[in-house]
């Protein structure tokens, strides 16, 4: 694997918590970290996975990093643990990609091994795993993993999952159009940007709060860091995300942590159908259906709260 490179710098607890960078040794990923003060008490740690295309840079332009700064009142008391992980290839985690490994470093599968990674460092009190679109599905892969290892988590969140059975092959064949659409002609393009504009730029949890130019503004700074992503990256990742599919519907009955499942309605491609097929299949899950994006910023971060405990 690759070498060790740097450690967790703590972040500072406080009602205007910040997120502090953090690299993962001894593997290649990075992120960014929410941590308590020395002496506090830490409940609930929670690592978190964005989705395909994304970054915490790009998740603290939607207004996702609000949502996980989970700290309720009396924060001097107590303060989570939160690392927001920017997987292979993306964001910090862009020297994580192995070009010889081609599209199936992206698989979800496959990630979950790097997820797994980041869940067994020390400066993490064995935290609930969860993540957002495709992050929910390495998240949930992770899980399964963990479990057949005998250290499951202690729950999951899984926020806006993907498609799946029959109405998750309409969009693998989307994202191998948009893949040979990029290797052509680069991220550049006016197609490759379209296909990427709706699930990057469209579900903002911040719009509602912002004026029209502002709104224009922020759109412009996603689509200006998903551009940072070089264009054989972005290839294989759009590949690896069509090689994937969620776990087999008997692995996920044998799931036997809570598992919290966020959706909101308005998203083809993360449709609140999945949501209710993964709540259906999975033991102990609790279902939560937003009726758009400006009820879930107000609302999903104290039902994450409450999940983690």
């Amino acid at each position: 694997m690759s070498r060790l490179h740097g450690h967790f710098l703590r972040a500072a607890a406080a009602q205007s918590a910040r997120w502090a960078e953090t690299a993962l040794p001894p593997s290649k990923l990075g992120g960014v970290l929410l941590s308590a003060e020395p002496g506090q008490r830490r409940s609930g740690a929670l690592l978190w996975a964005h989705g395909l295309g994304g970054s915490c840079a790009a998740d603290e332009l939607r207004g996702l990093a609000e949502i996980l700064q989970l700290a309720g009142e009396g924060v001097e008391e107590d303060q989570r643990q939160v690392l927001r992980l920017d997987l292979r290839g993306h964001g910090r985690s862009a020297s994580a990609h192995e070009e010889e490994r081609g599209a199936a470093q992206y698989a979800w599968s496959e990630q979950a091994k790097d997820y797994l990674q980041a869940a067994a460092c020390e400066s993490l009190e064995r935290p609930f795993f969860g993540g957002e679109a495709s992050g929910a599905a390495v998240a949930l892969h992770a899980a399964i993993e963990a479990g057949r290892s005998g250290v499951p988590p202690p729950g999951l969140v899984l926020m806006r999952p993907p498609a799946m059975w029959g109405a998750w092959a309409p969009w693998q064949r989307r994202y191998e159009m948009a893949a040979c659409w990029a290797e052509q002609d680069g991220l550049e393009s006016k197609d490759v940007e379209g296909e990427a504009r709706h699930r990057l730029v469209a579900p903002s949890y911040a719009a509602a709060q912002l004026s029209t130019a502002q709104l224009s503004e922020r759109k412009a700074q996603l689509l200006e860091e998903w551009r940072k992503m070089e264009r054989g990256v972005y290839v294989a990742a759009l590949r690896g995300c069509a090689l994937s599919e969620l776990p087999a519907d008997d692995e996920l009955r044998s799931l036997q942590v809570p598992v919290l499942i966020l959706a909101a309605h308005g998203d083809a491609e993360h449709p609140v159908e999945a949501a209710e097929d993964l709540a259906a299949l999975i033991p102990r899950s609790t279902l939560v259906v937003a009726r758009n994006l400006e009820e879930a910023q107000q609302s999903w971060s104290s039902h994450i709260r409450s999940a983690l405990g």
